[in-house]
């Protein structure tokens, strides 16, 4: 229940509600506080997404595998299917060219070429790095 305003509080709560005032910063409503919270949450966890997408893109450029030479988002159904097949252990370039669907199928002949006729080389270090890194990415 809100407490009965009078005279000068009812003009500036009326001036505040119209917009014409501004709020006392000190006295935020506690929906007003739980948003702002969970806006923060939510910008802090977009912004770590991005950081753990931008390391595994640079970790698959360490390892040779331009993947996003070919893809726009290396966190599609695509791309995570190829780093699925990474991880367990595939290195054929053709077998893993041929994971691609939807408007990546007519790009399976770049993705060879660009991976070419040897398997790609993921290290211990890297392989643990897209291993950790792709749920995260889903």
């Amino acid at each position: 229940m809100r407490p009965r305003l009078t005279g000068d509080r009812r003009r500036g709560d009326c001036r505040v509600r119209t917009g014409l005032g501004r709020a006392d910063p000190q006295v935020l409503s506690i929906a007003l506080r739980q948003l702002r919270d969970l806006t923060r949450y939510r910008t802090e966890t977009v912004r770590d997404r991005v950081r753990d997408v931008n390391r595994l893109s640079m970790f698959l450029e360490d390892a040779g595998i331009k993947l996003s030479s070919v893809v726009s988002d290396i966190t599609g159904k695509s791309p995570r299917l190829m780093l699925d097949a990474l991880v367990a252990g595939e290195r054929d370039p053709r077998a893993l060219a041929d994971l691609a669907l939807g408007s990546l199928q007519g790009k399976v002949p770049p993705t060879c070429a660009d991976v070419g006729s040897s398997a790609p080389s993921l290290s211990l270090s890297h392989w643990l790095f897209v291993r950790i890194t792709t749920p995260h990415s889903r």
